[in-house]
């Protein structure tokens, strides 16, 4: 799982840094870019 820290969470004004979502999103990316067919499905089986 991927999250971003926020503050207030369980209010209606969550607050979080956009920074934060930023580089939480650009890891994601990165991440997704380098799965191979290998990996894919070691997840997959989880061996």
């Amino acid at each position: 799982m991927i999250s971003v820290c926020g503050r207030y969470i369980h209010t209606h004004q969550t607050m979080f840094s956009i920074a934060d979502f930023d580089a939480a999103r650009e890891m994601l990316i990165q991440v997704l870019k380098g799965l191979d067919e290998s990996t894919i499905k070691t997840i997959i089986e989880g061996k």
